[in-house]
């Protein structure tokens, strides 16, 4: 007997035997069981998984003699052998790439309606590939498989169902094909070896049913493969060999360069591939298969379920945590564009196409601005592990690179309090809050050897100023606490009265705080205005920003005031005189949000006044008091004057001219024109 290859020799002849579609297999064999088979179905799904075997399987158990109760056919009647012999009269297997046609559509439903075969009850129609039909063969099939004879089943198989017509795909019932597992693959080859009473190791298998990428007739046929090479036992060496693609120790080696941005080091490495007869493309798919193991690694967090063994997985795992998982998405990213760019025709060398991917992993600033941000934010990120938080070690890498040590925004307000010190008051280069300008000398002094809290927190011009919620807890703290806020407030409002008692002693002081702390929270907003020094401009910047902090509902009932000047303190809104009066109570009922505002916006509170105003007034005076914005008219004047000397001729001197009924559309033609008749011809 000839020699058969594995997948042939060993078919799979019945539901039970199909390895790895038991949602397919449960279907078909209850529809069969139950009576239940449809008209036609379409099994979709990659190379290589059992549909065309389906199909037979399918056949056979419609045509049976001996059906078994679960709708599994016997092999052994005459019928299931001659479709497992191919020699089954009523069983038509077409190739649809080969006979693609319009005419072999037609061929194909001008036979249908012939009789059965004896000893058969359903004809079938088999056909492979059907995606590769044309536009008008599948239209051709469109009646026939809608409404075919009672005994005609069709089985359309195909690699690609988004290319069959969808008119095809809603006329069948439709099943899919998935890929195998490794786990899977690797019992069915030993299965199989069993059978044919071949040794072999278990990694050997599991190497053969990686590379067979979830393909039972490609694993079948790299077992083939794996026995030419051994002799009379196939082992782990001999498969690595023949086709396992490069060693992981040297694909590890390229990734370990690529973490370490050694650039000499990932081309010295990739060197040794190719020059032990490695192809770069597969080198290339090599890596990547090795770079999606390691992100599933490190990005699920070791439960995600991967083919490389333990031992492998843990030096995975360092090169993962070395890379970070935006370098790991950059490089799967860069090297599936260097495998699709190699397959190309216009890949001139595939090993300069690997070798600039590879450099440009391992040179991370050649990547797009983004990526880089992106490299540096990863960075940053794993050197905050330690507690710090992003900000303070983007300073310390900033600093690093410039061989200087990084030096704080503003150093935190102390959390305890001195013993004879009130705590620091935020300040800006205005005061913000104080009721009074601040004195030329501090009315308390401060104690040998205690800290100066108020020098570190006091805000520079250059200095970034506080935030909302910063000067809130701020201001919060000074009037919500019942000693040292009286202490420190105490002496400003009684004009300097008190400082003679702090001076007499620390303790002192604080004793007799308590007594002293009935004064009002609100202190700080009656006295807003005293020290206020921006300018209008200003005022009117910050204005658009206090707008937009307040509900939708005020900002509609408020924005109508619009700030107009600044005097003393007070800045003057002008409202249109309709509004005033709905302007006005609204205004006063959200002062503390408004002042808050100006607050975060100015570093300093103003106070407000609001004048009613007309609308005409508003547009003319600024046009009034700055008469050098308006253009001269003398300049445009005497352009329409020269443009009514050009025409010669004055607006009211233009008349209708009378309709000369006489002169015909000819004369006046020839006469204004200068034009000649040629030709006349007659209108039809």
């Amino acid at each position: 007997m000839a020699f058969q290859s594995l997948y042939r020799k060993y078919r799979p002849q019945r539901f039970d035997a199909l390895v790895g579609q038991d949602p397919v297999t449960t279907a078909l064999r209850n529809a069969v069981r139950e009576q239940r088979v449809g008209h036609a179905y379409l099994l979709s799904g990659p190379r290589g998984t059992g549909k065309t075997t389906s199909a037979r399987i399918l056949a056979k158990a419609l045509n049976c003699l001996n059906l078994g109760a679960d709708g599994e056919p016997c092999d052994a009647c005459t019928n299931c052998t001659g479709i497992s012999a191919g020699t089954f009269t009523d069983l038509i297997e077409l190739d649809a790439a080969s006979n693609r046609g319009v005419q072999e559509a037609r061929d194909l439903v001008s036979r249908i309606n012939l009789g059965l075969g004896a000893g058969s009850s359903r004809k079938v129609y088999i056909l492979d590939e059907v995606h590769m039909l044309t536009t008008e063969a599948s239209n051709t099939l469109l009646k026939t498989l809608e409404e075919p004879p009672d005994h005609v089943v069709f089985v359309l198989a195909t690699t690609d169902p988004q290319k069959v017509l969808p008119t095809i795909r809603s006329r069948t019932q439709h099943f899919e094909f998935s890929l195998l597992s490794v786990q899977d693959l690797s019992a069915h080859l030993a299965h199989i070896l069993d059978l044919e009473a071949v040794e072999y190791e278990d990694e050997a298998l599991e190497i053969v049913a990686r590379a067979a990428a979830g393909s039972a007739r490609d694993a079948l046929s790299l077992l083939d493969q794996a026995l030419a090479h051994s002799d009379g036992r196939i082992t782990a060496e001999q498969v690595r060999r023949a086709f396992g693609g490069s060693p992981f120790a040297q694909r590890l080696a390229v990734l370990d360069a690529v973490a370490s941005e050694d650039t000499a080091g990932v081309l010295v490495c990739n060197a040794a591939l190719l020059a032990s007869g490695h192809d770069p493309r597969r080198i290339a798919e090599d890596l990547l298969r090795t770079l999606r193991d390691t992100f599933l690694l490190i990005a699920g967090g070791g439960r995600v379920e991967i083919d490389p063994p333990l031992e492998e997985q843990a030096q995975l795992k360092v090169v993962g945590a070395a890379l970070g998982t935006a370098q790991m998405v950059r490089a799967l990213e860069t090297l599936g564009q260097a495998i699709i760019d190699m397959r190309g025709s216009e890949a001139a060398d595939p090993r300069l196409v690997l070798e600039v991917a590879l450099v440009r992993l391992a040179r991370r600033d050649t990547g797009t601005p983004l990526q880089a941000l992106s490299d540096r934010v990863e960075r940053l990120e794993r050197e905050a592990g330690d507690g710090r938080s992003i900000s303070a070690a983007g300073a310390s890498d900033d600093a690093r690179e410039k061989g200087a040590t990084p030096r704080a925004a503003a150093p935190p307000v102390p959390k305890t309090p001195q013993p004879a010190q009130a705590p620091p008051i935020p300040q800006s280069p205005e005061p913000a809050v104080s009721p009074s300008p601040r004195p030329s000398a501090p009315s308390s002094p401060t104690p040998a050897g205690s800290p100066e809290p108020e020098e570190n927190s006091t805000f520079s011009p250059s200095s970034p100023r506080p935030g909302l919620g910063a000067l809130r807890a701020s201001v919060r703290a000074i009037t919500d606490a019942p000693a040292q806020g009286s202490a420190t407030a105490s002496p400003d409002r009684a004009g300097g009265s008190q400082s003679g008692g702090s001076q007499s002693g620390g303790s002192k002081s604080i004793a007799s705080a308590p007594s002293e702390s009935t004064a009002p929270p609100a202190s700080a907003p009656q006295a807003a205005g005293a020290a206020f020094e921006s300018s209008i401009e200003e005022v009117i910047e910050a204005w658009a920003g206090v707008l937009e902090t307040l509900e939708r509902k005020v900002q509609i009932q408020v924005q109508a005031a619009n700030p107009v000047s600044v005097t003393d303190g007070v800045v003057t809104f002008a409202v249109p005189r309709d509004s005033i009066d709905s302007v006005r109570p609204k205004f006063q009922q959200e002062a503390p949000a408004i002042r808050d505002g100006f607050l975060a916006a100015l570093g300093e509170i103003p106070r407000f006044l609001l004048v009613p105003i007309e609308p005409v007034v508003e547009v003319s005076e600024p046009v009034e008091e700055r008469p050098k914005r308006k253009p001269p008219k003398a300049v445009a004047e005497p352009v329409e004057p020269e443009r009514e000397l050009e025409d010669g001729v004055h607006p009211d001197d233009i008349i209708d001219t009378p309709i000369n009924s006489e002169v015909d559309s000819v004369t006046r033609i020839e006469s204004l024109f200068g034009g000649t008749v040629v030709e006349e011809h007659e209108k039809p």
